[in-house]
């Protein structure tokens, strides 16, 4: 990689950019055909720039939009590639213990994960002490919607994040087009997904952060929750990377002295950090551009972070 793009080597050299923003391009490189190849070594120049600004996951969709890009076909070649990689396998061993191994595309890995993970919230709330979410758990949930189907639950959901303009009027350079983890789908996806939808509509304000309930209600909306997911695919506390769906919408102004539940009120924070707030001392401050600010028990400056949907 660093003999085709020397200037991504040069940058890496001198401490600009790190090792996995180079992996991600040679990941990023190697499944894309020789012409998309050659031109995208011919935006090295930008590529390093990206890098040097970009945490490594933002600039992994910063590539794949550049890729999209170069191809003229908004991700439709990568997902259909995906599609026909996706497998499931499955064998027992000697010990007769049984092995479930399976690669998705990422509309197929969405509506798994988001099937499971309801399940396992549903058999946490109905067990009469605390359950861990671990991997016994989630296999519990999985044999749960095999053995009594789905239809128990109705149908599997899958949120997407998608930008006005192209959901009225199709792909454009800046289109949003993503599932709540983060990987991009192309338009013909999106078209028919919106053929059998609820549309949530997110309001932003020029930054481009939504807007928004009061005190009519303690808990984020539904509402509330897809504006966090515009933003967030993570937590928002600086260096966590626990998926959204894992979090808690935290009132930074708690809700019983006063609080909003508006959305420059909320925040979404995993388990672990929700603690870390309520029980450990903790202090964050939500700026106007969400830029959160945290301190330490102490009061001291620990660190500031910002929604990784909204840093690239």
């Amino acid at each position: 990689m660093a003999e085709a793009m020397p200037s991504l080597g040069e940058a890496l050299a001198d401490g600009l950019v790190g090792a996995e923003h180079l992996d991600a391009i040679a990941r990023t490189t190697k499944n894309v055909d020789e012409p998309t190849r050659e031109a995208l070594n011919g935006l090295q120049e930008e590529l390093v720039e990206a890098a040097a600004r970009m945490p490594v996951d933002t600039f992994k969709r910063h590539l794949r939009r550049q890729v999209d890009r170069l191809r003229n076909d908004h991700g439709l070649e990568r997902a259909l590639a995906q599609r026909a990689r996706s497998e499931l396998r499955y064998w027992a061993d000697d010990d007769g213990m049984g092995h479930l191994r399976a690669d998705l595309d990422p509309e197929r890995y969405a509506v798994v994960v988001d099937a499971i993970e309801r399940q396992m919230a549903a058999l946490a709330n109905a067990a009469d002490g605390p359950v861990t979410k671990d991997p016994h758990l989630a296999a519990g949930a999985l044999m749960d919607l095999i053995s009594h189907g789905n239809g128990r639950q109705g149908r599997a959901h899958i949120t997407l994040v998608v930008d006005a303009e192209t959901a009225l009027q199709g792909p454009h350079e800046r289109s949003i087009r993503e599932t709540v983890d983060g990987a991009e789908l192309p338009p013909e996806t999106i078209d028919r997904f919106c053929c059998d939808a609820v549309i949530r509509k997110v309001v932003l304000d020029r930054r481009g952060v939504p807007i928004n309930v009061g005190r009519s209600a303690r808990t984020a909306t539904d509402a509330q929750w897809s504006a966090l997911k515009a933003i967030y695919s993570c937590c928002g506390w600086e260096g966590c990377d626990r998926p959204v769906s894992w979090c808690q919408a935290h009132h930074i102004r708690e809700w019983d002295p006063g609080g909003l539940t508006n959305f420059d009120n909320l925040v979404p924070l995993c388990n672990q950090h929700h603690h870390a707030v309520h029980e450990s001392k903790w202090t964050i401050q939500l700026l106007s551009d969400r830029t959160l600010r945290i301190r330490r028990p102490d009061n001291q400056h620990w660190a500031e972070s910002k929604p990784d949907r909204l840093e690239e």
